[in-house]
């Protein structure tokens, strides 16, 4: 039996992957930048004892962030196997 031809373009694979890694390179400056020490100042102005609720938020939203970011970019590949198998 002949193998069926590739669908996925390798061009729109190369930057789905880029478009991911721009993502996740976004979310680490902005978040490098929510745990600076003026916007730390800002938050503590603005709410008054609020500063460990925000550097946890801060860090829960990165971390799902980038977790879903990977995930994305893993179920794509995971889809890709799953379909080479079934064409075999």
């Amino acid at each position: 039996m002949a193998k069926a031809p590739r669908t996925r373009d390798p061009l729109a694979e190369a930057l789905r992957t880029q478009r991911i890694r721009r993502f996740v390179i976004a979310v680490t400056i902005i978040a490098f930048l929510c745990f600076t020490p003026p916007m730390f100042e800002l938050v503590d102005r603005l709410a008054p004892g609020k500063l460990p609720i925000w550097l946890m938020l801060v860090w829960i939203l990165s971390i799902t962030c980038v977790a879903v970011a990977m995930e994305r970019q893993s179920g794509e590949r995971k889809g890709e196997a799953g379909r080479r198998s079934f064409d075999r």
